[in-house]
């Protein structure tokens, strides 16, 4: 049966509107499946008895659920109500598997690709659309071989630069942690490292939509979407230099009125080098300053300057210390 004629037979079948000969016709759709479907959806005979088997299983549940029918007492199911109800479920349920298998054969067919960054690493990489990534250290991005007819769909955890190539016939998706970015071809930065208070996309050139769960912001160049994980909210703001936040794809670190536990985390990361702070104050010093490809003993050596602290190498990583900012 076509997908068109069966779509149009289950609305009608939910409706309780279906003729008898169009009923004959659903119970034959699902008596023939092995023939009414691709072979890709079924592996062999013994899966297709097995998901036929599955949703048997499922109806006669429901039916010895109900309490003090007998099958001797039935009317044929177009005549009683009971009936009817379990046929619209059993059909719907058919076809919910077959859709599902149909979806599950499609996405088999994918052949996806995995690219990861230990801390201290970084790495470039060029999709086969033409798209430019640069992935920072701690990331993955998982992306398919050979982008599908519709959409360029992948799948970031950490932090990346996108070059993406323009094609605004196939829109290109960035699912991180929490938020999706869908664009059609632009400069933009992502930050989602999963042990983050945040994820953050910035604009650098073009047009991008970022959304979560409930809203949805469309970014500008030198705009920024930030997700705030513990208050589960998305808001845009304005920036005055959007380029700083690729600045780390030159090996720059630029800080731009960020917290010290912020700035430890991004320098564990790339200098590969766990990074703890002794008090809760200290953790709070805001500091903007930027490094140009400069070794971490440099850099902690102007921060404990900036904040009037001291920093030391222990067993399990660098310790800084101190009272804190005013």
């Amino acid at each position: 049966m076509e997908p068109e004629k069966l779509a149009q037979l289950l609305k009608k079948y939910q409706k309780g509107i279906c003729t008898e000969k169009e009923l004959e016709t659903l119970y034959e759709w699902y008596e023939n499946l092995n023939n009414s479907t691709p072979d890709v959806v079924f592996k062999d005979e013994n899966h297709r008895l097995s998901v036929k088997q599955n949703i048997l299983t499922n109806i006669r549940k429901k039916v010895e659920n109900k309490k003090d029918r007998r099958i001797s007492d039935i009317h044929p199911f177009y005549q009683n109500k009971f009936w009817r109800n379990m046929a619209a479920g059993f059909i719907l349920l058919a076809a919910t598997v077959v859709i599902g298998l149909r979806l599950q054969s499609h996405s088999q067919l994918a052949v996806y690709i995995s690219e990861k960054t230990d801390s201290g690493k970084m790495k470039e990489l060029l999709l086969t659309d033409g798209t430019k990534v640069y992935l920072n250290a701690k990331s993955e991005l998982r992306f398919p071989q050979t982008f599908n007819q519709d959409t360029r769909e992948v799948f970031l955890n950490g932090e990346a630069y996108f070059e993406v190539a323009k094609n605004p016939e196939k829109p290109f998706i960035i699912h991180s942690t929490k938020l999706e970015t869908k664009v059609l071809g632009t400069h933009f930065n992502i930050k989602a490292y999963s042990d983050d208070a945040t994820e953050e996309v910035t604009v650098l050139e073009g047009k991008v939509s970022v959304k979560d769960s409930k809203t949805d912001v469309i970014l500008l160049p030198n705009q920024k979407a930030v997700y705030d994980t513990s208050a589960h909210s998305l808001n845009a703001f304005t920036i005055t230099n959007s380029n700083d936040y690729k600045a780390w794809t030159e090996k720059k670190l630029v800080f731009s009125g960020l917290r010290l536990e912020e700035i430890v985390l991004i320098l564990s990361r790339r200098y590969n080098q766990p990074i703890h702070i002794a008090t809760k104050s200290l953790a709070k010093c805001q500091i903007t300053t930027h490094f140009e490809d400069v070794p971490l003993e440099k850099v902690l050596t102007i921060l404990c300057a900036y904040t009037g602290s001291t920093y030391r190498k222990t067993d399990t990583g660098i310790v800084l210390n101190g009272k804190g900012c005013n």
